[in-house]
């Protein structure tokens, strides 16, 4: 829990330093980490031997909370997918993909508590005001892995236009993104700074960084400094907004059938 355990002390010591202190003891990492193992233990399936367990992970916690937690929101996320990983390898549970985990505000949470939705496959991050507790969701069926990894290549993203006119691929570990001609991403736009922002792989998430800029960035209207994006995610560079989505798999052209002989038998 070393990880967390830094992580909490500098939550703690930058709350005690504002009106933090004025409150009771506020929501730490370690609370959301036994929610999130909770929610594992709650859904985990054996099968052939092995103890799946999802991999997929929704935070919610109460705004209040969700505003202390923000200014850490990215280095958070991390830090719970390593905790998650660490707690794997010691109690035998098999991811079938690295895990993910989002923060998220909850409208309906309570103070100082968590709720988590979890599940094994890819599904679209459900609506903050619509927070189902984890007591009543129910375990999922049994995912077999793939077989042969070669077969099923690693999700690609991107980024695109609102119109789906435009997007820009995702494919290095550190994208730039800006006005100057030397970023990855060009915005040739009034309000985005010349190096505006960054996009950063970082293990299996994408996480998007502001350089300071002189008119923020913004993800689904919420200025941030730095976050962890999910697919779905509207992102704002000065006024310019962009979509963080899967890329869609390449065409495949359908198999040639052999044309019929034209002769009669």
């Amino acid at each position: 829990m070393n990880v967390l355990q830094r992580l909490e002390d500098a939550i703690s010591a930058s709350l005690e330093r504002g009106f933090g202190r004025l409150t009771r003891a506020p929501l730490q990492p370690i609370d959301i980490a036994r929610r999130l193992e909770q929610a594992i233990e709650d859904q985990q399936i054996i099968a052939s031997e092995r103890t799946l367990v999802p991999d997929q992970f929704w935070v919610f916690v109460h705004p209040q909370d969700y505003a202390q937690l923000q200014p850490w929101a990215a280095t958070l996320e991390t830090d719970l997918c390593q905790h998650l990983v660490e707690q794997a390898a010691a109690r035998g549970w098999v991811f079938l993909t690295s895990p993910y985990v989002r923060v998220n505000q909850g409208q309906d949470v309570p103070r100082r508590q968590v709720r988590v939705m979890a599940q094994m496959s890819p599904m679209s991050p459900p609506s903050a005001s619509g927070v189902v507790p984890l007591e009543e969701t129910s375990a999922l069926p049994a995912v077999s892995a793939p077989a042969d990894p070669a077969a099923s290549p690693a999700t690609q993203y991107e980024l695109r236009s609102l119109d789906g006119a435009v997007a820009y691929p995702l494919s290095a570990q550190t994208i730039d993104i800006g006005r100057e001609r030397d970023n990855d991403i060009i915005l040739d736009a009034t309000g985005v700074s010349r190096h505006h922002a960054q996009i950063r792989r970082r293990h299996s998430a994408f996480v998007v960084f502001d350089l300071r800029s002189a008119n923020g960035t913004a993800i689904n209207d919420q200025p941030v400094q730095e976050s962890v994006l999910a697919p779905g995610d509207r992102i704002s560079f000065g006024g310019v907004e962009l979509v963080f989505a899967a890329r869609p798999p390449a065409p495949h052209e359908p198999p040639t059938r052999p044309e019929r002989s034209q002769h009669g038998n």
